[in-house]
């Protein structure tokens, strides 16, 4: 694959390669996979999941056979395909390896730049940054209080929430419905304000949601609180985050 390196002039001084020829047995690649160094010093696809899968070495120039392949680390290269010209392309957080046009946004998927096209083959590596999507921004647009015993539902697909809940007048335990049909990155936090959790429970229902995992999750610690994010990504079907 074509790439610029400079010009001459004699020079002596050391030489900075911008591609690497790399033995890798099995390494499953094609021409303009995306890839990371793992912990076992071996190349692997990567992908926009998490900061440590987003740490990109570089693109996939050439392919020699089923144990070799050229890296690509920085420069230009011309053997893409489909690109838009002028577009600056990202990291995907749905599969791996591969780039996307949309910057992802979503909760715990870092937007990485790998590179801009220059035409519909055409490209120029980024060394940039990547954006941490993992910290939650909340914003709250809702405060509710339950006084309890008693439930009460999220209804709004989207704003952020804090419910706080008083079951200091006892009798059993309260239940918080999450939304059903919750926004990507939707922020929702549930505050023992009562002080009596440890006495009567406050249940987190994830209404058809899971909750790290699980279909609820319990406060039964005085004055505890807990802060949910919602990340479509987590699991196909979706699942909320306790950070």
């Amino acid at each position: 694959m074509p790439f610029v390196t400079g010009g001459g002039g004699g020079s002596s001084g050391p030489v900075s390669a911008l591609t690497k020829a790399v033995g890798q047995a099995g390494h499953g690649f094609i021409v303009g996979d995306v890839v990371r160094s793992n912990s076992a010093n071996q190349y692997t696809k990567a992908q926009a999941t998490s900061v440590a899968n987003a740490q990109v070495v570089g693109i996939v120039s050439e392919v020699a056979g089923v144990d070799n392949f050229t890296l690509l680390m920085s420069g230009y290269t011309t053997a893409l395909a489909g690109l838009v010209s002028g577009t600056v392309y990202y990291l995907d957080a749905t599969t791996a390896g591969a780039v996307t046009s949309t910057k992802p946004a979503g909760y715990g998927q870092p937007a990485r730049p790998v590179y801009v096209s220059i035409s519909g083959t055409d490209a120029i590596l980024i060394q940039g940054d990547l954006e941490d999507n993992s910290v939650s921004t909340f914003t709250t647009t809702a405060i509710r209080k339950l006084t309890g015993p008693g439930s009460t539902t999220i209804n709004s697909p989207d704003g952020d929430y804090m419910i706080v809940v008083d079951n200091s007048g006892g009798g059993g335990i309260s239940t918080v419905n999450l939304p059903a049909s919750p926004t990507d990155g939707q922020n929702v936090v549930v505050k023992d304000s009562g002080g009596n959790a440890a006495t009567w429970n406050i249940v987190i229902n994830g209404n058809g949601k899971n909750i790290d995992g699980s279909g609820t999750y319990t406060i039964n610690s005085n004055r505890q609180s807990v802060t949910l994010v919602y990340s479509a990504d987590v699991t196909v079907a979706g699942e909320w985050v306790i950070v």
